[in-house]
């Protein structure tokens, strides 16, 4: 929805409500983001929910991340065919269920392995990771970060009188609802990546009030 659509939405309706989630992929600072074969878990995610993903038949792939999204990618790869490596820098914060899937289907799961850097001449081929102070070297064909995401409302809604927070946060009421007095938000777009059954909770909350 751009600036036009919106205003227009919220001249024709009592009460608008944003859902906009968090959209955009927590900014990395790891050496190496830039090579070939690196991508975010939001881009394969989408691939693979839209059916265009390439098979990654025998391909050595690395899921940085140890979240749902982290296991979703891991599985998802698995089902194209990769061997696949899932490591995080502390303890995995996936559900056990998803964990428990994730092992089932293959995956192996490296806890407390920080990454340090990832290598290759133009496209990845290692990922060089830390675990107990020693340095553990992985070879790699392909690395999906899935550190995280944050929300990225549009600059727009602040001409609105919505505000945010340093996080890039919608800042809203005990009700949900924000600097605007037609306008309520709610899950991940004022609480930063959490539960679905929260932003469930959080559009009722929004509806009562």
């Amino acid at each position: 929805v751009d600036a036009e659509r919106f205003a227009d939405l919220l001249d024709s309706h009592d009460a608008v409500f944003l859902g906009t989630g968090a959209q955009r992929s927590r900014p990395v600072s790891l050496p190496g983001r830039g090579l070939d074969r690196v991508g975010d878990a939001l881009e394969f995610l989408a691939a693979v929910n839209a059916g265009v993903a390439p098979r990654l038949d025998g391909e050595r792939v690395l899921v940085l991340g140890g979240g749902d999204s982290a296991m979703d990618c891991a599985r998802a790869a698995r089902r194209l065919g990769a061997q696949v490596t899932a490591a995080t820098r502390g303890a995995f914060r996936a559900s056990p269920k998803e964990l428990e899937a994730a092992r089932e289907e293959g995956v192996t799961l490296l806890e407390n392995h920080a990454p340090q850097a990832l290598t290759g001449d133009g496209s990845v081929s290692g990922a060089r990771l830390e675990s107990g102070g020693k340095p553990v070297e992985l070879a790699v064909d392909r690395v999906i970060l899935a550190l995280g995401q944050v929300p990225a409302p549009p600059p727009w809604l602040v001409a609105h009188g919505v505000k945010l927070d340093e996080a890039g946060r919608i800042v809203v009421d005990a009700r949900g609802r924000t600097g605007h007095a037609r306008l309520y938000a709610g899950g991940d777009n004022t609480r930063g990546p959490d539960l679905v059954v929260t932003a469930m909770a959080a559009g009722r909350l929004a509806a009562e009030g």
